[in-house]
């Protein structure tokens, strides 16, 4: 609510003090330059002055207005004799005029209305808000694509007409044009006044508009046509607010003025493709297209270039799939592509480990790129005769996955590829034993024992479980011995040593403790002694062939203590030159 202050001087008293006021007022919104009535019903407002010795100025606040607000009063005085007349004196300084409070801007508007639309058009309803002490000049209307306050909200100003008697609750409406058909607008508004512009509506509710014919539709193309079949495509057009569904073609010698060869109606355009068949061979024929909607039928496309009837490339390979796995190969079938007009020469086949490297399976035909020879990396190449449906891809890893593509050739090009589909599974070579392992690897050797590093191998699919550790004893210090004393005594003799058969032994590792340890420290071995080593890998399906085998030999130990020491006779010491260099010491 607003306020608005009246002041007057106090008037002479007549010999008794003014002992207060009586002031009637009346607001409404007056034109301009009327006369007020003041009603009697108008409020008494009574102002206790007390004893005034000199005239001064009195004041009184009037409450509850609005904006704009005319305000007329009359103020009298009174004293103990009585009142005075309300404006026959003037020397009471009786106060007859109208005030007018400050005016604003308009309040909030209601939310606007469409009461109508058509394709391009919506007309909005908006209600005039209250004026607040300025006549409303116009209405801002905001209209945007479901989103108010984006950057693309289409701003109209829209005038009130005859503003001097414009007031709350007028309806205004206004159409706002150049809109999209089928689009879902919304749209606020705010009121304007000499003041400025007042608070914005909320904004409105989602409206469509009335969906409309499509657009033109491009020229129909094909890039497949038979001896006998036409394989002609489109593209669906600018729906303009409703779904293209039905499609017209229109087939034609050279020229969309000669007569009609063939016409096909009501297809779903949504299929994106006809096929013309049962075609003479070498026919030649242009085609248009129309589409249409639930608003209608667009208008026919321009006439396509010119097709004949003639070999093209095959289609695409489709469906590949695995047929049977080994560890170190995979049988991989196809569906036969259609070979359109033309003998099916060669495929060709590409595999890889990495779905990454796989061609795209609309790319146009180009060279094959950079090829591998490692089945564990990179794209590797097949060539495969045109008569076949499967191949069997050789030298693959065991437990790999494979992922694959292939197409055709014919005389008349090469077909798109047909690829292994992201969603379908890997082709996997099935497991086996791991692969062949090197040698033991000495780290350190001891009297007794010896640290070796046994290599992982791969796992060929199936993982490394541990390893079985295979060692014989060759020769040691007991052989060497008897070999010196045969030598003793019989200088002569050649001693030939025995070819004994080795005795294998066995012992077990597990992955995790050859990990850990960083090799595998073999106990039992005797001091000074050759031994033979060799290993192998297993995981569940088998064990690795042995890895070859080394020769260790251990670090030399403390001497036996000597035994059957005995008195094997006395006698005379000879001289030291008559002694022989063999004595006769036994033990």
């Amino acid at each position: 609510a607003y306020s608005l202050m009246l002041q007057w001087s106090e008037p002479h008293h007549r010999g008794a003090p003014v002992t207060g006021y009586e002031l009637r007022w009346e607001r409404s919104p007056y034109e301009k330059n009327a006369t007020p009535e003041l009603v009697a019903s108008s409020p008494v407002i009574a102002v206790d002055c007390g004893t005034l010795q000199n005239r001064k100025v009195v004041q009184q606040m009037l409450d509850s207005l609005e904006p704009g607000d005319r305000v007329a009063a009359q103020v009298r005085a009174s004293n103990s004799v009585g009142w005075s007349e309300w404006s026959d004196l003037p020397e009471e300084a009786i106060i007859q005029s109208t005030f007018t409070v400050d005016a604003m801007h308009p309040l909030k508007p209601q939310v606007p209305k469409v009461v109508a639309q058509t394709p391009f058009s919506m007309t909005f309803e908006m209600v005039l808000p209250i004026p607040r002490g300025a006549p409303i000049t116009g209405i801002q209307l905001r209209v945007a694509v479901e989103d108010i306050e984006g950057r693309a909200a289409k701003v109209i100003e829209v005038p009130v007409v005859g503003m001097d008697h414009a007031c709350a609750g007028q309806v205004v409406r206004h159409e706002v044009g150049e809109l999209s058909p089928g689009v879902v607008y919304v749209a606020d508004c705010q009121a304007l006044n000499r003041v400025g512009l007042g608070p914005r509506s909320d904004p409105s509710t989602g409206s469509r508009t009335d969906p409309h014919v499509p657009y033109r539709p491009a020229a129909p193309f094909s890039d497949i046509q038979s001896p006998h079949t036409i394989e002609l495509r489109w593209v669906l057009p600018y729906e303009n607010g409703a779904p293209v569904t039905k499609a017209d073609i229109q087939c034609f010698h050279q020229a969309e003025t000669d007569p009609v060869l063939l016409e096909v109606t009501g297809l779903d355009a949504t299929t994106l493709m006809h096929l013309f068949d049962h075609l003479e061979s070498d026919f030649e024929c242009v085609f248009r297209i129309r589409c249409a909607n639930v608003a209608g039928y667009s208008d026919w496309s321009p006439v396509s270039t010119s097709f004949v009837t003639r070999p093209t490339r095959p289609g695409m390979p489709e469906n590949l799939q695995m047929e049977k796995a080994t560890p170190t190969d995979v049988t991989v079938s196809w569906v036969v592509p259609d070979d359109h007009g033309a003998k099916l020469q060669t495929y060709d086949f590409v595999y890889t480990c990495e779905r990454k490297f796989l061609p795209v399976h609309t790319e146009e035909p180009r060279p094959l790129p950079t090829l591998s020879t490692d089945p564990r990396q990179g794209l590797l190449h097949l060539e495969v005769a045109g008569d076949a449906s499967s191949v069997k891809i050789p030298n693959l890893v065991p437990g790999f996955k494979y992922f694959g593509a292939i197409r055709a050739h014919n005389c008349a090009g090469v077909s798109d590829w047909g690829i292994h589909s992201p969603t379908s599974a890997s082709w996997a070579t099935a497991s086996c034993e791991p692969e062949a392992v090197p040698p033991p690897t000495i780290i350190e050797i001891y009297d007794e024992a010896a640290f070796l590093e046994l290599k992982e191998p791969y796992n060929n699919g199936s993982a490394i479980l541990g390893f079985n550790l295979y060692w014989a004893r060759v020769i040691g210090p007991t052989e060497e011995y008897e070999e010196m004393l045969a030598l003793i005594r019989n200088p002569e003799a050649v001693v030939a040593r025995k070819e004994q058969e080795l005795c294998w032994k066995q012992v077990k590792a597990s992955v995790e403790e050859v990990r850990r340890e960083k090799g595998y420290r073999l106990e039992g071995l005797e001091p000074g002694t050759t031994y033979k080593m060799r290993y192998e890998a297993f995981n569940g399906i088998g064990s690795s062939p042995c890895s070859p085998e080394i020769e260790v030999l251990t670090e030399a130990g403390l001497p036996d203590a000597p035994d059957q020491l005995r008195n094997a006779g006395g006698s005379p010491i000879p001289p030291a030159e008559s002694r022989s260099s063999h004595a006769s010491l036994e033990f």
